[in-house]
């Protein structure tokens, strides 16, 4: 049988699907939507509902979301699950159709209904924000549930969340943990932050500062702000990882890029000298006697008053009084000999914390 004898809808969604994944023939998507539109037309509803995808990703088609709503809806109301969830997150969103919670919250429930796990997490949100529902963090629980039982991570975690506060449910830190875990596992950074201060407080799992540190590298290396400031202490006390300065300011910096307040208060402290207010008096004297008088001096043009009177009074009057005789000349503009001289400086502090010289 040729193409253009394929008259029965399955038929022809079946060539719309060959041609859209190029399984024996050349992936073309226009003949699959040619083909999913044939079979659109006599009520398919999967071809309905993959018709709703073209239109609606641009695939063999310009994008057309009023289009991509219609075949959605046309198909969702046969009971077609993926359908009723797009129609339902077309309503949410605004998009292809005017913005109607009330009627996302139909279509997700329709969804959810049939085990769809993105329709019960967004749902569950919905109840849980009262939008487009009564708000009802029981409910809200329930459907997180539900999904989070059909692995889906976002659930995953506001689950995870509600155990930890008590929000729904009774708090259970222990069936927090559990949660969050295995969200963490599927790379939710989020969940591997949370993760990573349950094991650093000991909190429903046996305190472990490696564990720790682990889940926080794990979500700094996704990005997460709040694990990189985390990761950053970590690195800054030698709290289950090796102490190292330099480590901590470069996660202090990146959370400090994405606007975290306390990640750019620690670098105000951990850069330029400021690192020496964090020092008692016996490492900063064992700190200047590594260094000689040049490098002291240059390091310190721009350094704040606190950080010059920290250096002052670790050094003898003599060394002190030449040290300010010496700064009057050299002014209060930082140039390369400074920025290179407190990088001396910071090298000289790391290696002596690794050395066990000095406390940090």
């Amino acid at each position: 049988m040729t193409e253009n004898n394929i008259t029965d809808a399955a038929g022809q969604l079946e060539m719309g699907n060959r041609y859209y994944n190029g399984e024996g023939v050349q992936q073309d998507f226009e003949q699959a939507v040619y083909w999913y539109t044939k079979a659109a037309e006599q009520g398919f509803a999967p071809a309905q509902h993959f018709l709703g995808w073209c239109y609606n990703a641009g695939e063999g088609v310009e994008t057309d979301l009023k289009q991509a709503v219609h075949w959605y809806e046309k198909a969702a109301q046969q009971g077609m699950t993926e359908s009723q969830f797009n129609l339902g997150f077309s309503y949410h969103r605004g998009e292809g159709i005017e913005k109607d919670s009330f009627q996302a919250v139909y279509w997700y429930t329709k969804a959810a209904q049939q085990d769809d796990p993105r329709a019960q997490y967004l749902l569950g949100l919905c109840y849980d924000n009262g939008d487009g529902v009564a708000k009802d963090t029981k409910k809200a629980v329930y459907w997180y549930e539900k999904a989070a039982l059909q692995n889906d991570p976002e659930a995953q975690y506001i689950l995870g969340f509600c155990y930890e506060v008590g929000a729904g449910i009774l708090k259970d830190k222990k069936q927090a943990v559990y949660w969050l875990k295995k969200a963490a596992e599927q790379n939710h950074p989020d969940a591997q932050r949370r993760l990573g201060l349950c094991y650093d407080s000991g909190e429903g799992v046996m305190e472990d500062q490696k564990l720790a540190a682990y889940w926080y590298s794990k979500a700094a290396q996704q990005n997460n702000a709040g694990a990189q400031f985390l990761l950053g202490l970590c690195y800054e006390n030698g709290s289950g990882v090796e102490q190292d300065i330099d480590t901590a300011v470069y996660w202090h910096t990146k959370a400090a890029e994405q606007d975290h307040e306390e990640a750019k208060k620690r670098l105000t402290l951990m850069t330029g000298l400021n690192i020496l207010l964090e020092l008692d008096d016996r490492a900063v004297q064992m700190v200047l006697r590594n260094l000689n008088s040049k490098e002291i001096a240059c390091a310190m043009i721009g350094e704040s008053k606190a950080v010059q009177e920290k250096i002052y009074k670790n050094m003898s009057k003599i060394a002190a009084s030449m040290l300010k005789e010496d700064m009057s000349y050299k002014g209060e503009i930082k140039n390369l000999e400074t920025g290179e001289a407190q990088e001396r400086i910071h090298q000289l502090i790391n290696r002596l914390i690794e050395t066990g010289d000095i406390k940090y």
